[in-house]
Parts: C-alpha cells; sequence; structure tokens
C-alpha cells in the first residue's frame, strides 16, 4: 500500500501531522485562447445537437433491436451512423468496426 509522502512521514514522527485540505484549491490563473478560437465552443455544441437530432429523428421513425445481452446491434448502430451523417465509427464512442 503506498501512502502520500505527507502522510508516511507523520506516521514515522518526522514532521507535523498533515491537516487535510477538502476544498479545492482556488483558480489562480487561465491560459488565453488561441487568436480565432473565440467562437469555436458554441459552434462544436451546435453541431452535437444537430447530430444528436439527427439520430433521435432515426431512432423515431425506425427504434432499434435490443440484444438479449443488453446493447444494440451492430447494424443498428451503423445505420444510427449514417443518419447522423458519419461513415466511419468516432473514437471512444464503442464501436470497433469501420
Amino acid at each position: 500500500m503506498e501512502l502520500p509522502y505527507e502522510v508516511a512521514r507523520a506516521l514515522r514522527h518526522e514532521g507535523a501531522t498533515p491537516s487535510p485540505r477538502l476544498e479545492a484549491e482556488p483558480l489562480t490563473a487561465t491560459a488565453p485562447l488561441p487568436p480565432g478560437w473565440e467562437g469555436e465552443g458554441g459552434t462544436a455544441a451546435a453541431a452535437a445537437a444537430w447530430r444528436a437530432e439527427l439520430v433521435l429523428r432515426a431512432l423515431a421513425a425506425q427504434p432499434v433491436a435490443i440484444r438479449k445481452a443488453g446493447g444494440i446491434a451492430v447494424r443498428d448502430t451503423r445505420r444510427l451512423a449514417k443518419a447522423a451523417g458519419r461513415t466511419r465509427p468516432t473514437p471512444g464512442c464503442g464501436s470497433t468496426s469501420p
């Protein structure tokens, strides 16, 4: 078992006992955005909302079949990706086949 340095030191009586901080340290500085990035967050959010609407419309038109294991079939995943305008799987979205 690994202990934080301060705790191990206090247990060996080599210094004062640590005082735990339950609050996060205050944010003191932020990095400025690169030039031209002011509206990028809003644009990305609008694009994500638009793609979500396309997927919801496809689901309303033709619901997916739920497999016994609890997931949805690969063909339904591909159909929904096609409805959202994606031809390849997006990394991190659970699909491993192209």
